[in-house]
């Protein structure tokens, strides 16, 4: 990356937004002061590889060990945390009801060992952070019975002494010598059985949850302080470990039940009579707790888990507070924490939706209670800057579904200045900063940069805002100005030649703009953007892309080849690499009608699964390109010329159809003649022969794509005295914006025997089929979006085409007046479609 560590899009954003919500300078260290009391909760919206997620990676770069930090990808199965394993035996402590596809998420190994940070604590002081690992994912319902370490045998404690009896899908205090098993806690799974149908976003979201609570406790080594989530590790640790026999249908006895179990967990560890020596018991089962949880592989876990249980004794005020913050916050009509907490657990085994959601809820609540909890009775005075919450791609189910529970949660007893703890008298709620991104359009929000200096439209939400998500602050992530490329490329790499064709391949988008200037920064620049795509892609891809909103992976090349730089900034665009091929086929369609028609075509009979049907392929690709976070750029298409009724082009991305074009090009160029065959063919509605005259506009477009220049030159040529001067500039305009065919040229692009046009005939002279040839040629040649710089002689060509063709047609002044505009137009980097006769008539 060059400019250091800038990423001028949100630069407002990390530079000036966040330190004054958290009161920290980014790079500094030093404070600042804080905009809010309570600060908004951000949410950045842009495009793929617009700089989303290489603002959450710069803040965690910048805060990380100096805040409380937390940092999550929701649109990645591992949560943007490679290290995490994705293993879990059959019937394992997943089978909390979620089902779900088994993903594990969890920490990166950079975030090192937790144990040194196992040091005790008490509720607002300690340095250590327990989040109870979250259920993991059942296996499928014919999977054979896990066996060994991990399997559902009873054990003894140490040294053969009874005591201890684990099993895969719960935890559970064996009975002690002379006494029954207590009724009601969970029996061994049974192999094969296929576990209640409940949302799999109640997994994603305790896994979400767990994950972020490890984070926060990380030991910090500036002003921030660590959080101990103890209650949202007590309620996720009850949702793994207690599963209440089906049989049992007595409310009040399984409310028994989960008080003796709880009164267990808090028995004092040095054992009290009567009591289970749960510190004992945690121990033996340490080894395979990541397993049960949902971390395999996360061995820093066992020791968080471990302390934190054991501050979670009746001595301690850590176990006071998360039991007495569940007793108050859990709905009901009477009884004490222990009542309290069966209806937590019991509302992820109803199969109402309300009560999961109920509960769901209050896993959020607990979070941001023990952030809360963090503050303690000196906050006020001790200035204390909050954590820091980041979450990248909330637009996807599980970060919308977050939002609508997070957003409630922060409200509550934010707008009276009362907090969790804090009570009357204790001043505004303690919060943390929540950065989040999103995928969509940024134009539909306010811009960044509106957030320099202060967030002067934002205010906190007062009574007269109701809704939650007047916490909300939404911004838009704008685009690059051509203007800021330059700067962006090192010096050895940038040549005015790429400009234009970088400006076109970004549309805008800075991290595109900086894997260019990545992959050009250890040798000369090409000429043109056609070389440029096809050199080799370096290895990293160029630094700061957009990680899980468009990163994607893969070599890109599909077994043809390495990875190009084409390859590389497509894959940004589109992560996944069957859309990539499938939207390659489609990209020169110029309308949807003629690309479900193609897609049909092309289609091999074999194909019959579900999942291969035109249908539910064509619905795949046109929801990606209904995305708001394209930029659509549509043609004018002449009025009352038939195919252009539903939108031309079909991808109206300029960017991404570029990029997609080069591809069938280069990756797939074998089916370049096919596709503009069958396109050309779709568009021949009269069944005229090739010959014909009458051939109308979109066949014509293809038509050059196959590069039969002559062929386009003669209709033209024929339909020149039939048209006004306009309708016959808008035709050249949309047939010159064909994308050119892979080189080399066919055959048929060369010129015909003078004689063979019948409007030459006409004419008695083929002055003007001339004339409309080096216009034809000169436009399409440098309306293609990687052409390089246009030279003065070949403009001057292009005017000097249009003041011949005027002379055919002196009553028609239009084309004098295209004489002296497109070519100056052209010469400012406008191509066709958009040409027009003045720079004024341009959108």
């Amino acid at each position: 990356m060059y400019e250091g560590e800038e990423w001028h899009a949100t630069r407002a954003v990390y530079d000036g937004l966040v330190p004054r919500l958290t009161g920290v300078h980014r790079t500094e260290p030093r404070n600042v002061t804080k905009e809010f009391p309570l600060p908004p909760v951000v949410r950045v919206t842009g495009g793929r590889a617009a700089g989303k997620s290489r603002l959450i990676e710069l803040l965690h770069e910048s805060y990380d060990r100096r805040l409380a930090v937390a940092h999550a990808d929701l649109a990645d199965p591992a949560f943007g945390h490679p290290g995490l394993a994705s293993a879990h035996p059959a019937g394992s402590a997943a089978d909390d009801g979620d089902g779900g596809d088994g993903a594990d998420r969890g920490d990166r190994g950079d975030r090192g060992d937790r144990s040194d940070s196992a040091a005790g604590g008490e509720d607002g002081g300690t340095e250590t952070a327990s989040p109870a690992g979250p259920p993991g994912s059942p296996g499928p319902p014919d999977q054979a019975e896990p066996s060994g370490p991990s399997s559902g045998a009873a054990r003894s404690g140490p040294g053969g002494a009874p005591g201890h009896s684990i099993a895969v899908g719960m935890l559970r205090p064996a009975p002690r010598p002379g006494q029954a098993a207590v009724p009601g806690l969970a029996a061994p799974p049974v192999p094969g059985a296929t576990p209640p149908p409940y949302p799999v976003d109640t997994l994603a979201l305790s896994r979400l949850l767990s994950l972020l609570a490890y984070q926060l406790g990380v030991r910090t080594a500036g002003p921030g302080r660590p959080v101990t989530c103890h209650r949202l590790t007590l309620g996720l640790l009850l949702l793994t470990v207690w599963r209440p026999d089906p049989a049992t249908t007595d409310p009040h006895d399984a409310t028994r039940e989960l008080r003796e179990f709880i009164a267990a967990w808090y028995a004092d560890r040095r054992g009290a009579s009567g009591a289970v020596d749960i510190g004992r018991w945690l121990e033996e089962i340490g080894p395979r707790l990541p397993g049960l949880l949902g971390f395999p592989g996360l061995e820093g876990l066992v020791g968080v888990l471990l302390t934190t249980a054991r501050q979670l004794l009746p001595g301690r005020r850590a176990g006071k507070e998360a039991l007495r913050w569940w007793g108050g916050s859990v709905p009901g009509r009477g009884g004490d924490g222990f009542a309290r907490l069966f209806e937590f657990v019991n509302a992820f085994r109803q199969r109402d939706e309300d009560g999961r959601r109920e509960g769901r809820s209050l896993l959020v609540a607990a979070l941001l209670a023990d952030v809360e909890a963090q503050r303690g009775l000196w906050h006020s005075f001790s200035r204390t800057p909050p954590p820091l919450l980041l979450l990248d791609n909330v637009h996807t189910p599980l970060g919308e579904h977050l939002l609508s529970l997070l957003l409630p949660a922060y409200d509550n007893g934010a707008r009276d200045g009362q907090g969790g703890r804090g009570g009357p008298g204790r001043g505004a709620a303690f919060r943390p900063v929540i950065v989040t991104t999103a995928l969509g359009d940024p134009a539909a929000y306010r811009s960044c940069e509106t957030v320099r200096h202060a967030t002067a439209h934002w205010r906190p939400p007062g009574p007269n805002q109701p809704s939650p998500r007047a916490w909300l602050l939404s911004l838009g992530i704008p685009a690059l100005h051509r203007d800021d490329t330059q700067r962006l490329f090192p010096a050895a790499g940038w040549s005015a030649s790429l400009a234009w064709p970088v400006d076109r391949l970004s549309g805008g988008r800075e991290g595109i703009v900086r894997a260019v200037a990545h992959a050009v920064s250890g040798a000369p620049a090409p000429g043109d953007g056609n070389a440029l795509l096809g050199r080799p892609a370096p290895d990293d891809g160029g630094g700061g892309g957009d990680g899980g909103d468009g990163d994607g992976g893969g070599d890109g090349g599909d077994g043809n080849g390495g990875r190009t730089v084409g390859d590389l900034l497509l894959a940004r665009l589109l992560p996944d690499p069957g859309m990539r091929d499938e939207l390659a086929l489609l990209a020169p369609a110029l309308t949807k009608e003629a690309a479900v028609w193609l897609m049909r075509a092309v289609t091999a009979p074999d194909r019959s699964a579900a999942r291969y049907t035109v249908a539910s392929r064509l619905a795949a690709v046109t929801a990606e390109l209904d995305g708001g976070h394209w930029r659509r750029i549509p043609w004018r298409w002449p009025a009352g010329e038939p195919g252009g009724g539903d939108g031309v082009p079909f991808v109206a991305d300029p960017a991404l159809r570029t990029l997609l074009l080069h591809r069938l090009r280069t990756r797939l160029a074998g089916r370049w003649e096919t596709v503009q065959r069958r396109l050309r063919a779709f568009h021949n509605s009269a069944h005229l022969d090739e010959d014909a005259m009458g051939h109308g506009l979109a066949q014509l477009h293809h038509t050059l794509s196959l590069g039969r220049l002559e062929a386009v030159v003669r209709r033209l040529h024929h339909r020149l005295p039939g048209m006004s001067a306009a309708e016959w500039l808008s035709w050249v305009n949309i047939i010159c914006a064909a994308p050119p065919p892979p080189p080399p040229p066919a055959p048929s692009a060369a010129h015909a025997e003078p004689g063979t046009c019948p409007a030459c005939i006409r004419d008695s002279g083929t002055a003007t089929h001339d004339a409309i040839t080096v216009l034809v040629r000169g436009v399409w040649r440098l309306s293609d979006p990687l052409a390089a710089l246009p030279s003065t002689a070949g403009l001057l060509q292009i005017s000097g085409a249009l003041l011949d063709i005027q002379r055919a047609r002196p009553d028609e002044a239009a084309y004098l007046t295209a004489a002296d505009a497109w070519p100056a137009l052209l010469g400012q980097g406008v191509q066709a479609p958009e040409l027009t006769l003045s720079v004024e008539d341009r959108r």
